[in-house]
Formats: C-alpha cells, structure tokens, sequence
C-alpha cells in the first residue's frame, strides 16, 4: 500500500467499458488503453504483454486527425504537427485522468517506406516536440525478444556540451530533468487509417527511464495478414507510425513517481517513521500528533531530565519528536515502543487506534500533573458533553455532564458527517413501559439524548469503520461512501443555553487517517496539512509527499457497493482498492485556535537534554551510513592478545560474534578498520606499540574459526611486510570472513621461557650469540615443521569460582602434558609436587577430561589448543559462594548459559491476592527495592533463584515468590520451571519479588481458585484468583471475596455463588460444599432473593444425603438464563445464571427486571428475541412480554409462539425449563485482527 495510485479513477475506468453504437457502416479500431500491467517501462525488458484487444468505438474523428497528420517518410524525415481536429478527439486518444493540469499537446506521425529494409534491431524515428521537449519513437521492427513489434515513446533529456576530465562531452542540462507524460501510439496503414492498433499509457520520464511504450505491441504477422475485418497494416510495405502526446504539470512532485530514490525529506521537508512489521498504525498517529504543534511543545515541557527512553514514554516521544525535526532520515520508533513495555511480537500486531490513542494519552496526563503543561491535554483535546432526560409534559430535566476526548460516530447508512452528528445528538423517547421515573412527578414520558457543552480545539472524529455484523456475528469493516468537508460548523450541535442562539463554531480538516484494506488485513497511513496553508502530504511510514485534494477528500470516502458482473479483473481490483480505501479518524481543529495550536516550534523548544542526547545519535548515525558507504573501502581486524584477554572468563581467547555468553567484565578485542590498500608493514608495529608490545618480540598468528564454531591462531603470518591488507586477506585467511582475527603472541607472556623451549628442539645446538629475535625464529620454524605446537593454558580456581586465562606455551608434541605441572604450580605460586586435572577445551559445550601421562600427539592436540587445568583434590565451598561448582566442566556448562537478571521488589497490585505477602515496594524502605542484578543460568530453578536474591538483600528464599515481566504481563515464577523456560536467548530476563508471611512451597501447594465476580451486570464479569487450602468450602471462598470486596455483612450473606458448563447453568455452590476443580466456570453476585430462594436443607434422618431446595409459600419461580445466537444446541455463549419470577408478577415487569441485570438500554434490550427451551424440543419465542412460564400449559398461536395474557404461576421448582435470550455474541472478533489488548506500562 505505500506505492502510489497511478490508476485511473474508477469513473474512467467504468467509462472505457461503457461503449457507444457504432453505425451499421463504421469499422472497427483496435484499441487499448493500457495501464502499467501492459506498458513496458524498459527496451531490454521482455515481460510478458498482452496485444490490444479490439473494442468498437466512435473513433471516425480519430482516424481523420490520424491521416492529415501523416507525414512521407523515408526513415529521416518527420514534422510535428498538431491537427486542428485534434481537439475534438483528443478525449477518446487520451482518456482525462483526475486533477491533470495539461501543459501542451501535440500528435506526430512518422510515415515509414520501404518497412522490409529496415536494418537493424532497433530504430528511432526523427526527433519532433510537443511543448519544448523533444520526442522520438523507438521502434523494433523484427520484435524485442520475442515475435510481437515492439514500440516505444523516447523523450531526449536536454543536454549541453561541457568539458570532463579534459575533453568535451555532452552532459544534462538538468541532472534532476524529468518529464510527465500520457501517450498513445498508434500503428495503422497508410491508405486506411482505420485499419489500425492503438495502445495508450503514461510514463514519468527521467534518466532512470527514458522509454517507455509495449513490448508485445501487436503480433508481427498482422503486418502481412489480415485481421477480422481489416487486411494487412502494410500498405506497398510501407507503414504509418503516430504517437498522440500530452504533457502534464506535475503539481505534487510525484505524479507517476515509482518513488525509488525518493528523499522524502529534501522534496517535502518532512521525513516519516519506518515499519517495525505492524506498527503503521502507530506511526500514523505518531504523525498526527507531531503536527499537533501546540501538543508537541506540551510534551516538550515534561521533566524527563532523570529518565531513561527505554522506560519513560515522555522522554521516548520527546526523542521522537525531536527526531522529526531534526533527521534527513526516517525515524525509528523501537525506543518509543520499548517503552510501552512492547516485545518483538507486539510490534507484528495491529492494535486498535482508538485504544492506543486513549491509552497512551492517560500516561501522558499522569505525567504532567503538577508539572507547568499539568492542564495542556485537557485545553486541547477535551471537550464537554450533557447525557439528559428531559420530560415532555412536565418541567424536569435530569443530566450530567461528563469529558470526552473523541467522538465515535456511526457511518453506516448516513451519507456524511453532518448526518452522523445529527445521529449522534438525536432523542430516544421513553414513552409506554419505559417511561422515566421522576422523584416529584412520578412516571414521565421523556426524551433521553446527548448535546456538547464544549467543544475542543482539536476535535478527534472516531468513524465507526469497523462495526458488528449481527448476520455474520463478527466485526466487519464498513465501506459505504462517508464524506467529510474540508470545513464545517458544529454550532448547531451545541447546546443552547435559554433558547440562545449559538455563534458559529467552524472547524478546519488538519488531519486524515486512512485504513486500506479488509478487517483481517490493511494499511494504515494519513494526510496531514501541516500548517494553515492549503498543502497536503501523505504520511505512509518511511515516505512522504505532496498529494492533491482529491487524494485526500474524493479517494478516501469509501465507495458504495456496485455490481462486479461485467467489470474486468483489472476494474475488480481497481474497485476492491477504492471501496476499502477510506478514513477511520479525523482530526479537525477548531479555526478560532488555529494559530495557537499551529505554532511554530523551534529546535529551542525541545530540552536541552533531549537536544545533546539526539544531536549525537544523529552524529553518530550519519558517522555509521558513511562508514557503510565506503565500507568496501576498508577491512575489519580484530586483534586478540592476552593482555586484553587477562579478565576475560569464558571460551576460546575472548569474545567474538559467533558466540557470545554474558561477562561480569567485558573483554574484547581491539577492533580497528584498515584500507585495504594499506601494507602490513605499515600499520602492525603501530598495533604493537599501541598495545604496549615490543615489536620485535612478538608473532602475528592468524586465527580461524573451527568447524565447532571455536576460534583459534592456526598459523604464523610470516613474510607479510610488503602484503597489503587486501592480499593479506586473499592469501592468508578464509575469504568468505568478512572480518580478520590475528592473534598477537608476546613471547614475554610465556610461562616457558625461550631458552627452555628452544632445549626440547631435537639436534638444537645453544649458540651464546643469537639474539632473542633469531631464537623466536628458529622457534617458528619448528613450530611451521611441526615439531613443536603452540598449546593455551587456563586455569580454573574452584576456591573463588575463576576461569582465567593462565598463559601460552610452545612444547614438543613428543612430551607428556604432565611436564607442564611444575611449571603451571609455579606460575600460579602453588606447592611444585601440585596435582592437577587436565581438561581441553574443544568448543563451549564440549569440554573433555584428558590422561596427564599421555603426550600432547597421544592427545591429539596441536597449534592453538586450550588446556584447563585445576588442582586435583575435593574442593570446598570455604569462601560460602553460591552457586558453587568443584569442578571446570559443570562450571563451563555454567557459563554457557549464564546471564544477568534484573531484579526489583514488587509494587502493590490491587488486583492481586495480597493476604500472605509480607512485604513488597509498598512497605519496603531497603535501596535493593530500588533493583539490582544477579547473575543466573538457563537451568536455574526457583529455589536457586530465591537463594540467589535472598542472599542479596538478607531475607530467607523459602520466603520469597517471583513474577517474571514479558511484554508488559507478569507470569508467577513457580516450580519446577526454570528460567530457560521462560524466554529465549537475548531476550531480558526482568523478575519483581516479595517477601511472604508463609514459606512459598506451603502456598503452592494451595489450590488457585478463579471465579468471575458481577458486581455491576450480568453481561460482564471481573476475574479474581484466590490461594486456597486444597480441603476448602465455598464458605472459605466467600470469606476470601468478601475480604477482597471490602463486603458488608449484609452483602456478604447475599452473595449467590454458582457453577456453569459450557455457557449453562450448572448448580448452585452451597457455603458447606467443598470446593473441586471439576472443569465448570465459578460465577458470584450479590442476589439476596436468589440467597433466600435456594436455601439449602440437609435431610435430617441420617439416610438421604441429597441436597433439597427449601421452598417457602411464596418463593420466587427459578429458571436459568441462557445466551446464544440462532442455534440455541450449538451457539451459546455468555454468562449463565439463575433468575426468579415473583408470584403474582406479570411478566412484563418480571422481563424488565431481567433487563435491568443484564445492564442493556431498551434500545440495545429490544433487539434480543426471548424464549423457553426445555432442551428436547425447539425454543418457543415469545409474541408479548406477558407470557406464562408454565411449558406445559403454554398455549401457543399456530406459528408456534407463546401468547397468554396472564402470568400463572407455577410450584414446580425443579422445571427443566431455561428462560434463553437470542442475540449475537457481542464478544466475537474476526480472526487475525487486533490481537488482544493494549499495554503501555
């Protein structure tokens, strides 16, 4: 959805199918209006095209302007000419398209002799202009690729003569040229001009493309053989070729642009947000906002000096804001989103805008409270509206005023949205039944309705796009043709205080946002008029241009439905695109508040924080699309040693992108940037020197990554001084790596001296004159023959829980891995008689325990080998360190998966089950409330969690119950998970804690009771969660709400507890029962008379265990209530419950009492059907509210439905009859859309 609409409109579409007669004695023209599905825009491309299917049209004038512009030829002459009838038929070659601005036209015919001689694969007729800009037809006469005449429109881009690189040439005038221009080209016979094949297109010229025209034009034989009523096009082979041009002004900048290589912000000043995979949505709001000036300075002034983007909205959105202003690119909004709260899969959902809107719009307010913009939200985008009954016959009105920040208003059978408002604000009577009961004056007829009081500055228009349909019984979206002005006035829809007039209250169109596409799937993007004067740009993510009126009024009203029968597959689209292209929210601004909320905003404006922080980014980001640009310029080398590796606790000599793990102290290596051009001689003793190494006691080993992903030195990099960079790479290294890595060796770091290793050489002669730089050679070269191999030494210290790099030797393959433990004790300052356990290193999860008596050839190890020693004996935890590990494999199997948790104390949550919890951010004064970091491995479990944390902030684990934090939602962290079972791999792990009264196994060990709470209707229900002894009874549960509920007594005993299965009632829950988990759904409410009617009765002779109702004289009728849509077996839905018809009740009033516990309006009451189902025949419907209960002495008309008059009571408690209600599930949402709820922390 983010390329533009090159189309033709609808109408002209519709038009090129709507035909006129033809005269009995008029032949036909082949013609075809061709769009970009049959134009081809390059010479070389062969896609494939489809020849111009022949309609019957008037085209007499056509062919008469054809002739007299015809021109003799002979391959090099041409004339432009402009036929005065061309005027006349200009239309029909060159159907209009919307808001064109014709700047000139012109028609030219090039008349080709002698076609068979044509040599060559392609030809250019003579250069001819239509409006200053010159033209040349660009034919393939033997077909471009395939057996079809291909045919072409060529502009030529002006050009002048200037000197380059000292010689004389021809260069564009206008490096930025272009041109805009429709065509028709015509091939027709030079006797008949009838006789002839037309295709039409249009094209925006540029140095990108300089033709444009058909590749399959018409088929080559129809030069020669005779098609339906018409002989050959070759006429004495000779043939006419005639192209019809008009030139367009290109009022937007981006008439026909493919918009590759669009700079949105150089060609509008303006620059966008990129998609992070659904957030369209966002950015359209986004946008709307930013151009919201007055709102952007509010935000602006929000103290966020102390904050951080990731966890403050305020501050991600000024960042954002200051983005817009600031960036010649688009802007990223994983900051803002981040903020939220938002994974990765929140970002890949469409949310709804209006939610968001309102969502995002509370954390702002409760960010400038007390602050100098504290009341901005309220001045700017909230109004005032006056819910009322007002009666008819007497002098009372009831109201109440209430804030509003949007108005939804219904598009659905109203034409535009002055309708819409006139619904909004009309009347409901209560009249009859539903008359309004007044304290002075009884019942009342009445008029009940809305009227605004106020009006806000800037007024956001919610259009009901999206919509119920109760047929479908799913959301759909609603398409119908809604217009909107550009201005309107809203003073009639004001209220009129004492029948006084009201001044006019004109609002200007700032902002539109459009929804392309269906309920499952769209686009979002908007139109905004930045400012007061009359330019509208469309905001589609990353781009932005200029668009016209139209594109924003005409294209976005949505479309009424129309017959598809005879409209083309091309039309179909076309159609499908207009109809589900429209505007959902419009954003209008109040004219006498224009300029206050247009204000300009400088850069000044922003924080200063805000300025420095995003200023540097921008630095910063254009520094890295720089480096990017000349990246093939330069080779990436990172060079390891063991200095820079000296703190580094993990595998193979530091950290690298092939795997990296989590580290206490971050250890890499230095990474630098080289030409590669550069020789090595150049720059690697810089590096040595750098690095505080003596250059000429040190080898240059180049590393390699192994099959098992580890990285080591390989072999020394000899005779390279005289190598660039650039050779270096292609000789020495694996060219697929993008990045070298060179190990440096300083010989000085050995814990074997040169000396000593130079002894173990076989046939070595000590010679007192070497020098040590002539030693180390010789030791390379044993080391190219193999004698001897460069092996990594580690040493792992159970005692402090280290692994660390020890240091490097060069041994004889020949020698036991033993010889080294004298050596490894006395660097490490240990007895020299130390026994250790040797283990090597092969890859982060491969660590293998190896024989010290066994030689390093036996061992198999060789040139960059790692070797983890540790001292053999039972290890302690003497230091109390946990976790603790007494040996190097368990401790790497610790390290592989290790990471940091953030921790921090729990706030307070109400809705949360707060009886065993201690202690939590509420109550706590401790800094550690504040958070801290532990670290933890994948394996870890809750208990080692709990020791972890208890042992940094002093409180015993078995006390402590965690809540991991993903996405905005928290999940109990409980046995036997662990924490590699919560998240993936470089996914933050963010746990809150509180400390219990209980130990947190006795708690887990209870039973997590749910049951849905109604405290308001019965059409809606709040879940709650209660811990619970696994023996407990209903009475324990009602306590426990009744606590939670902050419950009176009275209404504590009037609470009704029940079970339903499968959307019907189930059983009644006594207080004596025992509470199981049999799989049905719990409900409570406060219902005294169903308390009173349902009391329970224990059978007192010891015999009969089973439950009894105990019905008193005038107890109510019970019977269960149940919802479902249509098929009452197969459909039902809602929640289930129990309700009683008073004796001596008629119906009618007994039916409104029902009304008034599902919460519904007698509007939305009155489209629900009623009817008994006793559940073995069909559900009998009611005619009247006034029905007899009684199924068995239900009389019935001869259409099935029940009709008494009179309410008879029956004393059967135990019917099986269900009172059921028929209506849509309300709570249906069309699969794919709108995922969820909206949570911005």
């Amino acid at each position: 959805m983010s390329n533009l609409n090159i189309d033709q409109p609808m109408t002209d579409i519709q038009a090129t199918n709507d035909r006129p007669e033809v005269p009995a004695n008029q032949a036909d023209i082949t013609m075809n209006v061709a769009n970009d599905e049959n134009a081809d825009h390059d010479t070389e491309r062969n896609a494939l095209k489809s020849e111009g299917s022949e309609l019957t049209d008037d085209f007499d004038d056509v062919s008469r302007a054809q002739k007299s512009t015809s021109i003799t030829s002979n391959l090099s002459e041409g004339k432009e000419g402009l036929h005065p009838d061309f005027s006349s038929v200009q239309n029909q070659i060159l159907p209009p398209i919307s808001d064109e601005i014709i700047t000139a036209t012109g028609s030219y015919t090039w008349e080709i002799n002698n076609f068979s001689r044509l040599s060559g694969e392609k030809t250019y007729s003579p250069v001819f202009t239509v409006g200053g800009q010159g033209f040349r037809v660009l034919l393939f006469p033997r077909g471009n690729g395939s057996n079809n005449i291909a045919l072409y429109l060529a502009p030529v881009q002006p050009t002048k003569t200037a000197i380059v690189n000292g010689e004389e040439t021809e260069v564009p005038v206008d490096p930025k040229w272009y041109t805009c221009a429709q065509f028709t080209l015509i091939l027709s016979n030079p006797n008949d001009p009838r006789n002839c094949i037309v295709n039409t297109s249009h094209q925006r010229f540029n140095k990108m493309t300089t033709d444009w025209g058909f590749s399959t034009f018409t088929d080559y034989k129809n030069l020669t053989h005779s098609r339906r009523d018409f002989g050959p096009l070759l006429a004495d082979n000779s043939l006419h070729v005639t192209a019809y041009i008009k030139i367009l002004k290109d009022e937007t900048g981006v008439l026909w642009h493919n918009l590759i290589d669009y700079d949105s912000k150089t060609e509008t000043g303006f620059v966008g947000f990129n998609n992070q995979g659904a957030t369209c949505y966002l950015n359209s709001l986004l946008q709307s906002y930013y151009f919201t000036k007055s709102f952007r300075k509010a935000v602006y002034q929000i103290p966020t000096e102390d904050a951080k983007p990731e966890n403050s909205v305020p501050l991600a959105l000024q960042r954002i804001f200051y983005q817009l202003q600031r960036s010649d690119d688009a802007v990223d909004t994983q900051e803002l989103t981040k903020s939220f709260g938002w994974d990765n899969s929140e970002s890949f959902t469409q949310h709804d805008v209006q939610e968001l809107n309102r969502i995002l719009m509370d954390r702002l307010e409760s960010s400038m409270k007390s602050t100098s913009v504290d009341s901005e939200l309220n001045d700017t985008f909230v109004g005032k509206m006056k819910s009322y009954i007002k009666c008819i016959n007497v002098d009372y009105e009831s109201s109440r005023v209430e804030d509003f920040w949007d108005i939804q208003l219904n598009v659905k059978n109203f034409h535009n949205l002055t309708e819409s408002f006139q619904d909004y604000i009309s009347t409901e009577v209560l009249e009859g039944e539903n008359q309004y009961s007044t304290p002075d004056f009884g019942m009342q007829d009445a008029q009940k309705g809305v009227i605004f009081e106020k009006l806000p500055s800037v007024l956001h228009l919610q259009l009901k796009r999206f919509d119920f349909d109760f047929e479908r019984e799913t959301l759909s979206k609603v398409n119908d043709r809604h217009e909107f002005p550009e201005s309107i006035d809203l003073s009639p829809f004001l209220d009129r205080q004492n029948g006084e007039e009201v001044e006019p209250c004109i609002y200007d169109l700032h902002g539109v946002l459009i929804h392309a596409g269906d309920i499952a799937n769209g686009h979002y993007y908007t139109m905004i008029r930045p400012d007061e004067s009359d330019k509208w740009y469309r905001f589609d993510d990353d781009r932005v241009w200029r668009v016209t009126k139209r594109q924003v009024f005409e294209e976005n009203f949505g479309m009424a439905e129309q017959p598809i029968e005879r409209m083309t597959k091309q039309q179909y689209q076309a159609y499908q695109i207009r109809r589900q292209t429209n505007a959902y929210m419009l954003v209008y601004i109040k004219r006498d508040d224009k300029a206050r909320i247009l204000q300009n905003v400088a850069d000044t404006d922003a924080p200063a924080h805000v300025c420095k922080d995003v200023e540097e980014d921008l630095v910063k980001k254009a520094k890295e699309k720089k480096d990017r640009a000349d990246q093939y310029l330069y080779t990436k080398i990172n060079f390891y040693t063991q200095s820079l590796s000296s703190d580094f606790e993990g595998f193979d000599l530091g950290s690298h992108d092939r795997f990296e793990i989590y580290e206490e102290k971050e250890s890499k290596p230095l990474t630098l940037k080289v030409l590669k051009i550069k020789l090595c001689k150049d720059f690697l003793p810089e590096i040595a020197q750098t690095l505080n190494l003596d250059p000429e006691q040190v080898t240059w080993w180049a590393m390699s990554f192994r099959r098992n992903g580890s990285l080591r030195p390989v072999c020394i990099l000899e005779d390279i001084d005289n190598l660039t960079v650039d050779q270096l790479h292609e000789t020495r290294f694996n060219t697929k790596q993008e990045a070298l890595n060179i190990w440096i060796e300083d010989h000085k770091e050995s814990i074997i001296p040169v000396s000593k290793a130079l002894a173990t050489l076989d046939g070595y002669k000590e010679d007192s004159n070497q020098t040590l730089v002539e030693q180390n050679k010789v030791l390379n070269l044993a080391l190219s023959n193999s004698q001897i191999s460069l092996i990594i030494l580690k040493f792992f210290d159970a005692t402090s829980q280290k692994l660390k790099l020890l240091s490097h030797v060069r041994v004889p393959g020949r020698s036991p891995i033993k010889e080294l433990f004298q050596t490894v004790s006395g660097s490490l300052g240990l007895p020299f008689a130390t026994e250790f356990r040797v283990y090597e290193e092969l890859a982060p999860n491969d660590i293998q325990e190896l024989e010290p008596k066994h030689s390093f050839d036996m061992s198999e190890l060789g040139n960059g080998d790692i070797l983890i020693f540790e001292v053999k004996e039972n290890h302690t935890n003497t230091n109390d360190l946990y976790p603790f590990y007494d040996n190097a494999i368990d401790y790497c199997e610790y390290l592989l998966t290790r990471t940091v948790a953030n921790i921090k104390m729990l706030n307070n949550c109400e809705d949360e089950d707060n009886e065993y919890v201690l202690l939590n951010a509420t109550d706590a004064e401790d800094s550690t409330a504040r958070g801290f970091q532990v670290p933890v491995c994948s394996a870890d479990s809750v208990e080692e969690l709990s020791i972890l944390v208890g042992r940094k902030i002093g409180k015993d684990p078995e006390f402590i119950r965690f809540v991991f934090i993903h996405g905005g939602t928290r999940y109990i962290f409980r046995s036997p998970m662990t924490i590699g079972l919560l998240t993936s791999k470089g996914v933050d792990l963010n746990f809150q804690y509180e400390i219990l009264s209980i130990p947190l196994k006795q708690l887990e060990n209870m039973q997590t009771v749910k049951i849905n709470w109604l405290p308001n209707s019965f059409m809606h229900s709040q879940e709650l969660e209660f811990n619970l002894d696994k023996n407990a009874n209903v009475s324990d549960l009602i306590d426990k709400m009744a606590n939670k509920l902050n419950l009176t007594e009275d209404q504590k005993a009037g609470l009704f507890v029940w079970s339903t299965l499968q959307n019907q009632f189930n059983s009644v829950l006594y207080p004596i029962q025992r509470l199981e988990q049999d799989g049905s759904e719990l409900y409570a409410a406060i219902q005294p008379d169903i308390v009173e009617a349902t009391k329970f009765n224990t059978a007192t002779d010891g015999e009969d265990d089973d439950e009894e109702f105990e019905i008193s004289e005038n107890a109510p009728i019970l019977f269960p209530v149940m919802h479902f849509s249509k098929d009452i077996r197969r459909k039902s839905h809602g929640i289930s419950f129990l309700f009683g018809f008073n004796q001596g009740e008629t119906l009618s009033h007994g039916i409104k009492r029902l009304q008034d516990l599902t919460g519904l309006g007698s509007k939305e009451f009155s489209k629900i059907k009623l009817c008994f189902w006793d559940n073995e025949r069909a559900p009998v419907y009611f005619r009247n509210p006034i029905v007899d209960p009684s199924h068995a002495a239900a009389p019935t008309t001869d259409d099935g439905l029940v009709n008494p008059d009179t309410f008879v009571p029956s004393s059967d408690c135990s019917t099986p009859l269900l009172l059921c209600l028929d209506h849509p599930d309300r709570s249906t949402r069309a699969a794919g859309y709108h995922a969820g709820g909206i949570s911005i922390r």
